[in-house]
């Protein structure tokens, strides 16, 4: 319980002056119980205790100075008082006044402690200097100057203060001026003792029944002999008198407790501030502070108990409540997930809850005492140090800030931590650190952001690649037709051969660039990645070359996936390369397989993931390894930290772009000096393994009469389309966008066999063409152009599963191969996606 002995001075000097002369025994428990009060019920006795009229003051004051009025006409016989009372060793002040009008304004202006003066004066109404004296100054000592003592008329009221001396007698003076003030003294004193005597009588009877706290008497066997009103309301009882007729032990709710006090009386003679559970007339529980001491009046009485309740029921009642309180705000505290530290204004900890350890991995007290400092990655140091001294700067304030904490198991954890001061607030004295552990987060956040940014570059990649295969179509086109017209020993054949080339190079690239899009044509068959690693094994052995070893580990019983095998082989063969360039002096590449079950725990640890079974396969190597930096690029279309003209930096965009592709999932773990490890998630399926199938056509030409429209925006490639075709004795209506080949279907009546369209074109795109063309003219057949992949734009489905198309850039044989196709197959593929 907290003591209030703040408040015990002013209280105790209260209630004890108002028991000035009575009882020391009983003053002295006052005394004790006060100084042990709560604060709050302190206050409350305080604010009870009645209000009287002040105790009087004590007469004498040491050191005071002693005013005296001298009244002569005689300048000289005054002056003569005043030279004899400095030989009285007093201290004093005179005033010396010559007329009775001086006279009387001078007892008006001050009280004096003595006045020495003729009987009568200039002026004065006959001897009326007594009578003076008598209505202005009652009671104050006056020595008349005189050669005998003259009471007046009116008589002095108390003469035993007055006193007379001779003129021709002064040397009597100082003897006289003595007598007078010690008689005086010792009469104040009479007075002042016994009005203390009477006040504190009253003030004892109005304290014992005043509501300020229950005092009661009993006799040492526990019989209660006398209560006041505040303890009989206190303990239930209707009137002071009824208590009288019960012990001590039938009010509380445990004998032991009166038994403790009584004894504790009887041996030490006193007890004070002890609690005590007692039992209200009617039953009811009542908490008291109570004091006891042993009062002996003398052996005309038996010695009693005497002693004070104080109710402090509501003050018990409000400390449980703030215990229950206080364990509930530490259990919400332990028990939080959020760590909570208290530190000073240097960073030391002094209080940390239950929450660090599994943060941090460090028990409370190995970080008590310490510099939460000692612990902040070096990198992010200047900045929260930065923060820490602007929290300290400014009472109240809050910063919420993220930061690297070395865990006890050596690694670096991702912290965001809210510090604020508190250091001026009394209760806490401190700055507050909430924080978490949001290592998982950021973790996610950037694999989020990754995505985002691999999303972002390959749409752009994809319109690249777009743009470049309507080109690489022209130039593709061209080089074939010129091809055709020269002789074989022509010395143009060399060049265009070489312009076709290039051509060729760069259709590569765009298609790279579709397949980290997602956008490449596939044709994805039922696979067993082990017959496929098997298969490549011969090849990626003179890949990878003699200073690197090569170890499969085949997982058995692997489950089967669906997707391209040459972009399959894509894969496995693009990671061996740049895992042949990670080891310049040699090293193992190994790839491993095996069945994967992904559960919600792993689903929590990545994102996009879908549970459920998957085939894995790992590549791994022992080479030079990537920093954070480039793992965070490795799968970037053109970055490549090969030399220039070592590599296009479209390796890893490709394997990326297959995997996603292929609805599985990709995660590289590198570190430099560590090797690399790529781990690739394909779904699992259950189905048996497809045959190869072939794709192509005939290679021999082929030729045609029927009726094409073309629809081409881009001028190039129109021209030469038509070109190819009508070579091959197509009849050609070409268009350049949708609006003009509505008017030529519009205006031709004859039947269009085949509309030859590109499914990107401003205004009305190929599908719409599509479908007004077929109201025209039903008979129509369709073929879908697109830079894009198979059925794909930007990534989304656009033609339908039964939608026929072919994808830029073609070659002229191909298209013609196309057309023929088309054109020979009975019925009518659907126009609508």
């Amino acid at each position: 319980m907290q003591n209030a002995y703040g408040q015990t001075s002013i209280l105790a000097q209260k209630i004890v002056g108002s028991y000035a002369g009575e009882r020391p025994v009983t003053l002295c428990v006052i005394y004790h119980i006060i100084g042990r009060m709560p604060e709050n019920a302190l206050h409350s006795v305080a604010d009870r205790v009645p209000v009287a009229a002040p105790v009087p003051v004590h007469p004498q004051e040491t050191g005071v100075r002693l005013e005296i009025l001298i009244v002569s006409d005689d300048s000289q016989l005054g002056k003569r008082c005043i030279a004899m009372l400095n030989t009285a060793g007093l201290n004093f002040s005179t005033d010396l006044v010559s007329s009775w009008a001086e006279f009387e304004a001078a007892l008006k202006l001050k009280k004096y402690a003595l006045i020495i003066g003729e009987p009568d004066l200039p002026s004065s109404p006959g001897n009326q200097t007594a009578e003076a004296i008598n209505r202005s100054a009652a009671g104050t000592p006056f020595i008349q100057l005189s050669d005998y003592f003259n009471y007046g008329p009116a008589g002095i009221v108390r003469p035993e203060l007055a006193d007379w001396v001779s003129p021709r007698e002064l040397v009597r003076l100082p003897l006289i001026v003595a007598r007078i003030l010690e008689l005086k003294r010792h009469q104040d004193e009479t007075a002042w003792a016994n009005r203390a005597r009477r006040l504190a009588q009253e003030r004892y009877q109005s304290l014992f029944d005043q509501d300020m706290a229950g005092v009661y008497r009993a006799s040492l066997e526990g019989q209660i002999v006398d209560l006041n009103e505040a303890g009989a309301r206190i303990l239930g009882y209707p009137r002071c008198e009824d208590a009288r007729m019960h012990r001590l032990q039938e009010i509380a709710s445990r004998q032991e407790d009166i038994e403790y006090l009584l004894r504790r009386v009887r041996e030490r003679k006193s007890i004070d501030h002890f609690e005590i559970d007692l039992r209200r007339l009617d039953g009811q529980p009542v908490w008291a502070l109570a004091s006891a001491s042993l009062v002996d009046y003398g052996p005309e009485s038996p010695p009693v108990i005497e002693g004070i309740l104080l109710d402090i029921t509501q003050w018990k009642r409000a400390e449980e409540a703030v215990r229950r309180d206080e364990r509930r705000f530490r259990t919400l505290l332990e028990k939080s997930s959020d760590a909570i530290s208290l530190i000073d204004s240097t960073g030391r900890v002094i209080y940390s809850s239950h929450a660090v350890s599994p943060i941090l991995g460090y028990d409370i007290d190995e970080r008590m005492g310490k510099n939460i400092f000692e612990l902040v990655h070096p990198d992010d140091a200047p900045q929260i140090l930065s923060v820490f001294q602007t929290i300290v700067r400014r009472p109240f304030s809050s910063q919420v800030t993220q930061l690297r904490y070395r865990h006890k198991n050596g690694s670096w954890r991702w912290i965001e931590a809210l510090g604020t001061n508190l250091l001026d607030e009394p209760s806490v004295s401190a700055i507050v650190i909430n924080y978490r552990d949001i290592t998982e987060q950021r973790g996610l956040q950037e694999q989020l952001f990754q995505a985002q940014k691999m999303e972002a570059v390959g749409r752009l990649a994809g319109g690249v690649a777009h743009d470049f295969n309507n080109l690489l179509t022209a130039i593709l086109g061209y080089s074939d037709m010129v091809l055709e017209k020269l002789p074989p020993d022509s010395s143009l054949r060399r060049y265009t051969d070489q312009i076709k080339k290039a051509g060729e190079r760069a259709a590569s690239l765009t298609r790279q660039l579709l397949a980290f899009s997602r956008l490449q044509v596939m044709a994805p068959q039922v696979l067993d990645l082990n017959a496929v690693v098997s298969e490549m094994s011969g090849m990626l052995r003179r890949v990878i070359g003699e200073d690197v070893k090569l170890k499969v580990i085949s997982g058995p019983g692997l489950g089967r996936v669906k997707a391209d095998p040459a972009q399959i082989e894509q894969v496995i063969l693009n990671l061996a390369v740049n895992a042949r360039d990670a080891m310049p002096v040699g090293g193992e590449l190994i790839i491993q397989t095996s069945n994967s079950l992904v559960e919600e725990g792993f689903v929590r640890d990545h994102v996009r993931v879908q549970p459920g079974k998957y085939v894995l396969m790992e590549v791994s190597d022992t080479g030079c390894g990537m920093d954070g930096e480039t793992r965070s690029r490795a799968f970037e279309p053109f970055f490549t930290t090969k030399e220039k003209d070592k590599g296009t930096g479209l390796g890893l965009s490709t394997v990326y772009g297959i995997v996603k592709q292929s609805s599985g999932y990709i995660w590289l773990s590198s570190e430099p000096g560590k090797g690399t490890q790529f781990k690739i998630y394909l779904p699992a399926v259950d189905e048996d393994p497809s045959g190869l199938r072939t794709a192509g056509f005939p290679v021999q030409e082929v030729r045609g009469s029927e009726t094409v429209l073309l629809v081409e925006d881009e001028d190039s490639v129109r021209e030469l389309l038509r070109r190819v075709l009508a070579s091959r004795g197509y009849h050609v209506l070409e268009a350049r966008t949708g609006e003009e080949s509505l008017a030529l279907c519009r205006s031709h009546r004859a039947p269009i066999h085949i509309i030859l369209t590109d499914v990107v074109m401003p205004q009305l795109s190929g599908l719409e063409l599509a479908r007004a063309a077929g109201e025209l003219h039903p008979e129509s057949k369709v073929l879908f152009m697109t830079g894009y992949a198979g059925n794909k734009i930007g990534g989304a489905e656009v033609l339908g599963s039964d939608a026929l198309f072919i994808q830029k850039p073609f070659s002229a044989e191909a298209l013609a191969q196309k057309v023929r196709s088309i054109l020979d197959t009975n019925g009518h593929p659907a126009r609508d996606p």
